[in-house]
């Protein structure tokens, strides 16, 4: 699947990504700008968007500049599932044989680069995989939309 353009994340800071209506939205409640390895092999700009109380996990939020999702092609202890955000290229990464950890989602935005949206519980209970998946996939769909409208 072709995207529908380009959108380099060259330069762009993460931690304006989610928008403040955006975040109310999501329950979050702070954020923080991080450098994050995904598990690409280097760190890039990240920024955790955190979501206190009950059921606290975060959206971490980190633009890939050197790695294309076809990175995650064979990715040995991994579930990789073809996706697609907001019309774009994308793939859920979830650990193999595990359902409580974590989903990510990350888009094909640029050729060699990536947007990867991590839904991050802070506690093993109170989500059910599905529901970590389609966090991440929202988180996604917001950032992405606001990303098209920075470049």
């Amino acid at each position: 699947m072709a995207r529908p353009r380009a959108v380099k994340v060259d330069g762009v800071d993460p931690c304006r990504l989610l928008t403040e209506p955006q975040q109310a939205d999501f329950k979050i409640d702070e954020w923080e700008a991080e450098q994050s390895n995904p598990g690409t092999g280097t760190k890039s700009p990240s920024c955790a968007y955190n979501l206190n109380g009950p059921k606290s996990a975060a959206y971490r939020v980190t633009l890939v500049a050197d790695k294309g999702i076809e990175f995650w092609n064979g990715s040995g202890n991994l579930d990789v599932v073809p996706r697609t955000v907001s019309g774009f290229p994308a793939v859920q990464v979830t650990f193999k044989g595990t359902s409580t950890l974590e989903c990510s989602v990350t888009v094909d935005v640029a050729d060699g680069q990536q947007m990867f949206v991590q839904f991050l519980p802070y506690a093993p209970e109170g989500f059910v995989q599905d529901e970590m998946c389609r966090n991440a996939t929202k988180g996604a769909e917001a950032a992405l939309a606001t990303l098209q409208t920075l470049k």
